[in-house]
């Protein structure tokens, strides 16, 4: 006679096979998302995106005010200065002025950044400093760190600091290549080579050399003197009367930091066809 015992193992196994794919249909049904928690799935992923969208468009009208009022600043005034800046400071954080004089009457925002409720502005701004022997202005492209709440809330959480312009989004249209109107060759040439050699001593050399290259109509060859590194200078120059206008896009490295000025130049020739610098302006 033939054992039964096999068909009986065979039996179970399919018993139990059935059994597994049934209890797994019956889950996959319990557990099945329902209309009610794909209505509040959706819901839950659109409450974030507004949320973020609030927090962008509030951290960005609150940087640009926030960036001329923190470099609105006169020493002396730290009282009414820091108390007019807490309202938008998160409670705990420092208040730290500038360390000098200074003015600013532009800033736009160029980036944000948004990581959960972590929010950076960085903002491009015309700030002027006010020094013990001149004044300076300058383009600067600054982070303001913000932080926001659940509401779209936002506050301040640390104070700005200077960045590398970003190669992208900028406000300022830079020019890669000197570019010369109604220029000679010759002289946009020449022109080129006194701008770079301007700019080295105007940042890192001494009054000495920064005369060598300006005429007695510029005033005192004063220089910055602080070994800044000219990293590039683009610069498009105008026939302006008997002389030239010099536009001027200068990258510069403080000790890591970059920064892009912006500034014009008038120059002149002299003699033995010499080119000089009668004046800088910032504007």
């Amino acid at each position: 006679m033939k054992s039964v015992t096999p068909r009986r193992i065979g039996s179970w196994i399919l018993v139990l096979f059935l059994l597994t794919m049934s209890l797994f249909a019956i889950w996959k049904v319990v557990n099945s998302p329902t209309e009610q928690k794909v209505d509040s799935t959706v819901e839950n992923a659109l409450t974030q995106i507004n949320s973020e969208n609030i927090a962008r468009t509030k951290a960005v009208a609150m940087a640009e005010k926030f960036t001329i009022d923190y470099y609105s600043y006169s020493e002396g005034q730290d009282d009414s200065y820091i108390s007019s800046l807490k309202s938008v400071y998160a409670d705990g954080v420092t208040v730290t002025p500038p360390t000098a004089n200074c003015s600013c009457n532009f800033a736009s925002a160029i980036n944000v950044s948004v990581d959960g409720q972590n929010v950076d502005v960085d903002v491009l701004a015309r700030v002027t400093i006010v020094g013990k022997d001149k004044t300076t202005t300058q383009y600067l492209t600054l982070r303001v760190p913000m932080r926001a709440d659940d509401d779209g809330n936002v506050a301040v959480v640390a104070n700005p600091f200077t960045i590398a312009t970003p190669n992208s989004s900028s406000k300022i249209e830079t020019v890669m290549t000197t570019q010369s109107t109604n220029a000679d060759d010759a002289d946009a040439e020449a022109i080129s080579t006194l701008v770079d050699n301007y700019f080295t001593a105007y940042y890192s050399g001494k009054s000495s050399e920064l005369e060598y290259y300006v005429t007695q109509n510029y005033g005192q060859p004063l220089t910055l003197g602080k070994s800044i590194a000219v990293t590039d200078v683009d610069e498009r120059i105008f026939i302006d009367g008997e002389g030239w206008l010099v536009e001027c896009y200068v990258k510069i490295n403080d000790n890591g930091l970059e920064e892009t000025e912006h500034c014009f130049l008038t120059v002149v020739k002299g003699a033995e066809n010499r080119y000089y610098v009668d004046s800088l302006s910032t504007h």
